[in-house]
């Protein structure tokens, strides 16, 4: 299998994963963002709040059918929708954890196949400290739920492109490694030829 053919493999999974909805088989685009104030609306087998909070009372332990209903955000939620590819796309992550890495592995001697896969574990190491430092930043700062949001979608896009980084350096590595493999193979048949 080409290199491209692998790459591009890879490139479609990843974009299938984000933005595919599979309960709803459609592409979404957007997500919402915000705060949700979540309230439970009941829709049992009662009509009346009332009378079922009556009947949930009295009953310390009731089914779960009688207490059916669903949660959703009520007054003083604030929803934003967001595109997708805004949280994925993070340019400053990008940078600083490719810019590590280059700096970690990058070497013009030795083996080109041991520095691929050396930063294939660079990458993935480099994704894990720029997941720490968010860390460290948002969640000693004031504490709020938004805040903690975005701390966590801080950590979590570091890891995402520390992993992607390298699962397409590691791809890159395989496919140095297959080569050299078949020019050996090659060598060796022509030497017992002649």
């Amino acid at each position: 299998m080409r290199l491209r053919t692998r790459f591009g493999g890879i490139a479609f999974l990843l974009f299938i994963a984000i933005f595919f909805d599979f309960r709803e088989m459609e592409f979404k685009w957007d997500m919402l963002s915000g705060v949700c104030e979540e309230v439970y609306t009941y829709e049992g087998k009662e009509s009346n709040t009332n009378q079922l909070t009556k009947t949930l009372n009295e009953n310390l332990s009731p089914a779960y059918e009688s207490v059916a209903g669903k949660f959703s955000c009520g007054e003083g939620s604030i929803s934003i929708p967001i595109p997708k590819v805004s949280l994925f796309f993070d340019p400053p992550t990008i940078l600083l954890i490719w810019g590590i890495t280059f700096l970690v592995v990058y070497s013009r001697k030795g083996n080109r196949i041991e520095m691929w896969e050396e930063a294939s574990h660079v990458a993935k190491d480099v994704g894990e400290l720029g997941a720490a430092i968010g860390a460290i930043t948002v969640f000693w700062g004031q504490f709020s739920e938004r805040s903690m949001s975005i701390g966590f979608g801080v950590c979590f896009i570091s890891y995402f492109v520390g992993q992607a980084t390298a699962l397409f350096l590691k791809t890159y590595a395989q496919h140095l490694k297959r080569k050299q493999h078949m020019e050996e193979a090659t060598n060796q048949e022509s030497v017992s030829a002649s």
